[in-house]
């Protein structure tokens, strides 16, 4: 396994994969109800976001690499009869992206700054790609997303802030590894299964129960330690730097995180999410500990 800095060309990739592995996130499904509906618009908003956060100033994208003669031939395999189609995420190369990490450093040290440069094609691209984002936004263009309720997390001001007391740190805004399709009983009325090779609405007709699909990491890709490795750069990087590492992450994520040596900041409410989502910290050996705010 290799990690490296992402290129565009992974980032078709990374979009892809994104789409089953956070269609049913708890945050996701309170801001982006549609996105099982109108998958393409969800698979669309990662690309635009991945484009984003490899040029703008402070961000590190990283990516997971497999030499493609280690990894079995994906291109179809069939869940409740739907053919899944793995061309998006094939690269004319030897080798085949199956994770990423993303990386942005906050602060106003030296060492901060240093990241935080930026090349002039670097800026031009990201102020192009925040004039894309503000036109899909103004025009509603994004299917997937429901506008209210974003507005809704911006009015209580939702975002980073809950770290506002760690000035120097290192954030993971996003991790992912490649996931298989699994698919589970329940009782809604519409389920999401493989439709090409991203996940399209549909009706199960009777006598076959609701279906829903859970991410799952794929079996080929387990035991190869690759969240693990995206995890751990940021926490080398941060102990050289002898800064925190902080990160918000889902119920489902935590337990990961928690076996690294992270330790919670705090828990968030949220509209919408039934349990609250935590802020986890990660203090390397001889950085000074400090209390978390109280909400």
């Amino acid at each position: 396994m290799r990690i490296r800095r992402a290129t565009p060309r992974d980032l078709s990739t990374t979009a892809t994969f994104s789409v089953p592995a956070f269609i049913h996130d708890e945050l996701y499904q309170f801001t982006r109800p549609f996105a099982a509906r109108y998958p393409d618009d969800f698979r669309r908003y990662y690309l635009r976001k991945h484009r984003q956060r490899n040029v703008l100033a402070g961000y590190v994208f990283w990516v997971a690499t497999l030499d493609s003669a280690s990894v079995p031939e994906e291109r179809e395999v069939e869940h409740m009869g739907a053919q899944v189609d793995d061309a998006r995420m094939k690269h004319d190369s030897d080798e085949k992206v199956v994770g990423y990490a993303i990386w942005r450093r906050y602060g106003k040290s030296e060492e901060a700054k240093r990241w935080q440069s930026q090349t002039w094609a670097e800026w031009l691209e990201s102020s192009l790609l925040r004039l894309e984002e503000g036109y899909i936004s103004f025009f509603g263009l994004d299917r997937s997303t429901s506008a209210s309720r974003v507005r809704s997390l911006q009015a209580m001001g939702f975002s980073n802030d809950e770290f506002d007391g760690i000035p120097e740190r290192w954030h993971l805004r996003g991790l992912c590894v490649r996931s298989s399709i699994f698919f589970h009983p329940c009782a809604i009325p519409t389920t999401a299964v493989m439709g090409g090779d991203l996940l399209r609405p549909v009706r199960s007709s009777p006598p076959f129960p609701l279906l829903t699909r859970l991410a799952q990491v794929n079996p080929v890709y387990q035991g190869k330690g690759i969240g693990a490795k995206l995890v751990s750069w940021g926490l080398e990087q941060a102990t050289k730097e002898g800064v925190a590492v902080t990160l918000s992450t889902s119920t489902v994520a935590e337990p990961l995180y928690r076996r690294m040596g992270f330790n919670t900041w705090t828990v968030r409410d949220y509209p919408g999410i039934r349990m609250g989502l935590p802020s986890l910290v990660y203090w390397p050996t001889g950085v000074e500990v400090v209390a978390a705010r109280e909400n």
